[in-house]
């Protein structure tokens, strides 16, 4: 088995930790590689995250791409995404060689005219908040396979998946999904109206926005992670990616375990 190690020196300040999990591995007949960068991510089985949830996000969606084993250990501050805690990092040697569960996570697969993305949490799509005037709120059509199905006057919206559900769409009001169900939560930002209410529908559709009532130009983010402006004429669709981002998991049952313990305290 070939395993990739990703770190930031600033984030693993003991010197330590990874000569000893490069030594660990290989004493169970692993070749291991030290990956610094994206374009480094290749040619391993599993690749293992030491860092925060933001570092696990960002390798979760490249490893996904070239059918790459994924798994976290929190050097961050939340870790909900992390399988291990800062002081567990040796355990993860047995998880990756020993008997273990791989999940599969759904995938974003956001479109904007000739530019594509991914996310493994979330796209939002809100108002431009660098206008200091003229731009109070956003008006827009949410459009599934078609047909429209809600008409938004709000900050943004958000469109997530089960793994996001924990996270900005929560935030906003979103309910949580387990991470094996096929669907996406769909939560308003800060909308206007109370009956608008977070959707849930399924993932095989595709979305996309009515914008003929908009009068200023969109933000649309990926994963915390700026897309691109979305224009009146612009061509935005959004639907499940062909490709999921596999994690090493001791239960899939842990998500309810995370959440009670740092998310509820």
């Amino acid at each position: 088995m070939k395993i990739g190690i990703v770190y930031k020196k600033e984030k693993v300040r003991d010197k330590e930790v990874v000569p000893r999990l490069i030594s660990r591995f290989r004493s169970r007949g692993c070749a291991v590689k030290v990956i610094h960068t994206g374009a480094e991510l290749h040619g391993v089985d599993c690749v293992v995250v030491l860092g925060g949830d933001g570092a696990l996000l960002h390798a979760a969606v490249i490893a996904g791409k070239q059918d790459i084993k994924v798994v976290g250990v929190n050097y961050g501050n939340l870790g909900f995404l992390s399988e291990f805690e800062a002081a567990e990092t040796d355990k993860v040697v047995d998880l990756v060689c020993g008997e273990h569960t791989v999940l599969p996570r759904t995938i974003l697969e956001i479109n904007l005219d000739d530019k594509t993305v991914y996310a493994l949490n979330e796209t939002v799509l809100q108002r431009d908040y660098t206008r200091s005037y003229g731009h109070q709120v956003a008006r827009f059509g949410l459009i599934l396979n078609g047909e429209k199905i809600q008409n938004y006057v709000a900050d943004g919206l958000a469109i997530a998946t089960p793994t996001g559900s924990t996270a900005y769409s929560l935030s906003a009001g979103g309910s949580i999904l387990a991470p094996d169900v096929r669907a996406f939560i769909v939560t308003p930002i800060c909308a206007m109206g109370l009956r608008t209410r977070p959707l849930v529908v399924s993932d095989s559709g595709e979305f996309s926005f009515d914008l003929s009532e908009e009068k200023e130009d969109l933000k649309l983010y990926a994963d915390g992670r700026p897309v691109g402006t979305v224009t009146k004429t612009a061509r935005l669709t959004i639907r499940r990616a062909p490709f999921t981002a596999e994690f090493v998991t001791r239960d899939v049952n842990r998500l309810f375990q995370a959440v009670n313990r740092k998310l509820f305290g």
